[in-house]
């Protein structure tokens, strides 16, 4: 099959000579980053034909050319603006709901019978999967909006406010005030018989549960005007509805509505990566070290900058009563109480758990470009980790550069290993793209690596691997957690570089995951969103990208860290652009919502809670994540105070680390209500902060501190509650 790939962002390509590259660090400008995402050629024409059967009412036509493009390409994507993609299935569904009533009834004449057959039997035997199929292939018929309603209720049972609150967006119409005459960019059902009164009520509910107060007051304000009268049920009780939702709003504590976590188990705290903490810490006597090994893959030229300290690498995680943190070869488990090895042998107090000998190095011989990053992540007792180099674009000479996924067991193994990856070049032709070399699973995949540390769900991990070729091509891969075998592999998007092949270059972007979805924030100038389930590709949405000019910017550790997708409430947070954009998306239709230039480069998405959103590099910065409205902001223009490190986001607070001290701001109004001093107190530096029980701990360019606290955390029980009331 023809393909045709679509790239953007393009620019002018330059070259500039070896001898001048020796002496400038500037990279030779061959072309801007590209993005290229795969797209059937049959597509573009299959859909213009219907637009214009449809233009001139040939409906029968139309849904013809429609049912054709739906059926063979469904999962393929389609531009539905310049800078964001959709499945042509969605799309397809979204123009069927911007047509007007007879070609719906046409429509429906031929899709309702197969989706009659879904429906009944997902009510029969209560398979989701099978609604899912609905709202997938056949959400305009008549069983869109039931599929929509028995989802969101189910949803809503298993206390998945965002999906529920998607899902029961969907089934209320567009406003006619804001309609327009061209084709909507979200999929809305147009005229479900479900009454809307009882859809906003349990919006309502969502907003509370949410501990968003405000929010549901408006919603509650707005409720009496349009349905003054309504009547139904709600959460047990039966009769008017506002007098249901006032008593519900008047006495629900929406201080406890959620439920905080204390166990830092992968980068930011979470797999949305937006870990918030419940209550405010006070930094106490630092309780015990550990010295971390320099590491071998340091930028291409160390900073001469201020205090340069190398990179701040190290991201431990907690699980129980033990910290982890890892390097390229080791992993190392020590008591968070005492900081002495977890398990120790034979009275030798080595923390090392991984690997159970000497590794065979292979340390790159041409020069490397970029930050080294390690990061891992606990999920039911056991480690997932990237191991090896950190090098996920080889030079053209390079002989080797080998890294893998390992899985130990924390639980009942002591750190024992249980399986471990490769992704390197081997049999191109190996059954399902899987090989097995002794003993252990390796995805078929010449040229490729593991781009970082996994995220896991279940039994089910993800992780994304990235092609060391010029035109980079990066997938997202899920793998059995239980075993490392494959489930599906994904291409994400492809893109020309302006790298020198002369060169390694390290990588480090993570996924994100909530209620199902994988996000991924290529940086490559493109966010994608894609199904856990079978990895289909939902919605891409691109952004324009500044080229480095030079390997010693790629390098600088000042100007670069971890900034994957931060997930909250339905939206997802992007630091775009490399770095000075900054973007809110929704993560059901890909749309942005938000979108800001920064004058400083952001280097942390801290977290978001409570309507706000904290994002830090030099300076910290608050904003209202519905709007994007700076609420406060905390600017630096001096390097010695700029900020050192990822910080925390509490209910209440907001803790920043810099070189010296860690400063402590109210979230609310921004105002600074502590300053902990590091250096003249203790005698130690700033870096990457998380909390362990009554620990907080700061990672450091080449020491793990770990300092005891004073507060206690505190867990809610605000859906208990709720459903004490409602009943």
């Amino acid at each position: 099959m023809r393909r045709v790939i679509a790239f953007f962002s393009l620019c002018i390509a330059t070259f500039l000579s070896r001898s001048i590259e020796a002496q400038t660090g500037v990279l030779p400008q061959r072309a801007n980053r590209a993005v290229a995402l795969e797209i059937p050629s049959e597509v573009p024409k299959t859909l213009a034909a219907m637009h214009d059967y449809a233009a001139e009412s040939k409906w029968n036509d139309a849904i013809a050319q429609l049912q054709q493009v739906s059926d063979r390409y469904g999962d393929a994507l389609v531009a539905i603006t310049p800078q964001r993609y959709v499945v042509v299935s969605t799309y397809c569904q979204i123009a069927l709901c911007s047509w007007p009533d007879e070609p719906l009834r046409l429509y429906r004449e031929k899709a309702d019978p197969q989706a009659r057959r879904w429906y009944r039997s997902a009510v029969n035997s209560g398979d989701d999967f099978l609604l899912h199929k609905i709202l997938r292939h056949a959400f305009a018929s008549s069983y869109g909006d039931d599929a929509l309603w028995a989802l969101a209720e189910r949803a809503w049972e298993h206390n998945d406010l965002t999906t529920a609150r998607t899902l029961w967006q969907q089934l209320l119409p567009i406003p006619p005030e804001l309609r327009t005459a061209e084709m909507p960019l979200e999929l809305i059902y147009p005229d479900s018989d479900i009454p809307h009164a009882n859809i906003r009520a349990r919006l309502i509910l969502c907003s509370l549960l949410e501990g968003d107060q405000q929010r549901a007051q408006h919603e509650l304000a707005a409720f009496r005007q349009l349905h003054p009268d309504a009547k139904g049920s709600l959460g047990g009780r039966t009769g008017e509805l506002t007098a249901i939702l006032e008593d519900t709003i008047s006495s629900f504590d929406a201080a406890i509505s959620q439920a905080r976590r204390r166990d830092f188990n992968t980068f930011g705290g979470s797999t949305d990566r937006n870990a918030v903490l419940s209550e405010m810490v006070d930094v106490g006597a630092v309780r015990w070290k550990f010295k971390l090994n320099r590491d071998q893959f340091r930028s291409f030229r160390p900073r001469k900058a201020l205090r340069d300290l190398g990179p701040l690498s190290f991201f431990p995680v907690v699980y129980n009563n033990l910290v982890l943190v890892n390097d390229a070869d080791s992993i190392f488990a020590v008591n968070l109480k005492t900081g002495k090895a977890a398990w120790p042998i034979e009275g030798i107090d080595d923390a090392s758990i991984f690997p159970e000998i000497e590794p065979e190095r292979f340390l790159p011989i041409e020069p490397v470009v970029g930050v080294p990053f390690y990061t891992m992540t606990v999920s039911e007792g056991r480690l997932y980790a990237r191991m090896g180099s950190p090098v996920t674009m080889k030079a053209k000479r390079e002989l080797r550069s080998d890294n893998r996924l390992v899985c130990l067991d924390l639980e009942h193994g002591q750190g024992k290993l249980i399986w471990s990856v490769k992704c390197d070049a081997l049999n191109p032709d190996a059954k399902n793209g899987v090989k097995v070399v002794d003993g252990n699973f390796r995805l078929v995949t010449p040229d490729w690596a593991f781009e970082g540390s996994p995220i896991v769900d279940g039994d089910r991990l993800f992780v994304a691997i990235k092609k060391s070729q010029r035109d980079r091509q990066t997938n997202v891969v899920c793998l059995n957690a239980e075993t490392g075998q494959v489930i599906w592999n994904r291409q994400v998007c492809a893109a020309l570089s302006n790298r020198d092949d002369a060169y390694n270059y390290m990588s480090h972007n993570l996924l994100t995951y909530a209620h199902g979805t994988v996000f991924y924030a290529t940086g490559m100038g493109a966010v994608a969103a894609l199904s856990g389930d079978d990895g289909v590709i939902q919605w891409v949405t691109t952004f324009s990208t500044s080229p480095a000019q030079s390997i010693f910017e790629l390098s600088d550790q000042t100007k670069h860290s971890l900034t994957p997708c931060l997930y909250h409430k339905g939206q997802v947070f992007v630091a775009t652009g490399d770095g000075n954009e900054f973007a809110a998306i929704d993560s059901f239709s890909g749309v942005v919502n938000w979108h800001r230039t920064m004058p400083q480069r952001i280097l942390h998405l801290n977290g978001a809670a409570d309507g706000r959103m904290f994002a830090s590099g030099d300076s910290l910065w608050c904003f209202d994540t519905q709007t994007g409205r700076i609420l406060w902001r905390h600017l630096v223009n001096n390097r010695a105070d700029a900020g050192y490190g990822r910080g925390l986001v509490t209910r209440n607070s907001v803790l920043w680390p810099t070189r010296d001290e860690i400063v402590v701001f109210d979230q609310k109004t921004g105002q600074i209500q502590r300053r902990v001093a590091l250096r003249n107190l203790h005698q130690e530096t700033g870096g990457n902060l998380l909390i362990a029980g009554d620990s907080i701990l700061i990672a450091q360019p080449d020491e793990l501190v770990v300092f005891g606290v004073s507060a206690g955390m505190r867990r809610g029980e605000g859906r208990n509650q709720l459903n004490a009331q409602l009943q």
